[in-house]
C-alpha cells in the first residue's frame, strides 16, 4: 500500500506524475464540497450577453472547475472563445 506523506506541499503533489499518485492508492477518507450557484445566474448572464455587456470569469481555480462554472452559468458556450 502506498502512503502519501501528509507533509507534502500542494506544489510537490502537483509536480508528481499521475501514475505516482493513482497507482495502488487506498482511500482512507474523501471529502468534497461545492458552492451552489444562485437560481437566476444563467438568465441574468444571458440578458447581459444579449445587451452586449462583456462577461468574464476570472478565477484562480483549476481550469476544469472554471470551465464547468462557465458552462453552468451560461457565460461559456461551445461557440464562445475561451482565453
Amino acid at each position: 500500500m502506498k502512503v502519501l506523506d501528509a507533509r507534502l506541499t500542494e506544489s510537490q503533489i502537483q509536480n508528481m506524475q499521475e501514475d505516482e499518485l493513482e497507482k495502488d492508492l487506498v482511500l482512507i477518507g474523501v471529502v468534497g464540497s461545492a458552492d451552489k450557484m444562485q437560481e437566476d445566474v444563467r438568465s441574468c448572464v444571458s440578458e447581459f450577453i444579449r445587451a452586449g455587456i462583456k462577461v468574464w470569469i476570472v478565477t484562480g481555480d483549476k481550469d476544469s472547475t472554471a470551465k464547468a462554472v462557465g458552462y453552468n452559468s451560461g457565460i461559456l458556450s461551445p461557440e464562445r472563445e475561451i482565453l
